[in-house]
């Protein structure tokens, strides 16, 4: 099992687009609350590591369009988890500019469904799409990455 989470770690750190040491902290420490809480999730679906930079784009109450930063963590067909600099508020409606497992482009709709604060200026937070999005699945993002990557790197 050891051998299998130093796996994951060099190849979740392999895709982070950033060269930025506070998110790599951030990233690494995120990993390893995961791995201590193995067995424990309440996601309905299983989601697999991918991390790219992508967009949070918030309208507010008056229309104005807000754009976030965010670095993605792990995706699945239904939603992304991610990491951002911005508080962000559960419920509020929000499109996610991301580049799919064929790394086209694409404009997800959903809401906030988690936001909690992580460290210092960095919370993770979770989106929650009104349409599957094939393209973020772990079937399609296994088929994406790397093909030496060994199976099982998806997180529950």
């Amino acid at each position: 099992m050891e051998t299998m989470d130093a796996v994951r770690g060099d190849v979740q750190h392999a895709l982070i687009a950033t060269n930025d040491p506070e998110l790599d902290s951030v990233i690494r420490f995120l990993c390893n609350e995961d791995q201590d809480a193995q067995g424990v999730s309440q996601r309905r679906y299983t989601r697999c590591a991918y991390q790219v930079d992508a967009t949070l784009i918030i309208i507010d109450p008056m229309g104005h369009e807000h754009r976030h930063p965010i670095f993605t963590r792990d995706a699945n067909a239904w939603g992304v988890g991610f990491v951002t600099r911005a508080p962000l508020t559960v419920g509020t409606n929000a499109r996610m500019q991301i580049a799919g497992a064929d790394r086209q482009q694409m404009l997800a709709k959903g809401s906030i469904v988690r936001c909690r604060h992580v460290t210092g200026a960095w919370w993770e937070a979770g989106i929650m799409f009104e349409q599957e999005q094939p393209m973020l699945s772990p079937a399609a993002i296994d088929g994406a990455i790397e093909t030496a990557r060994p199976p099982g790197l998806c997180v529950g």
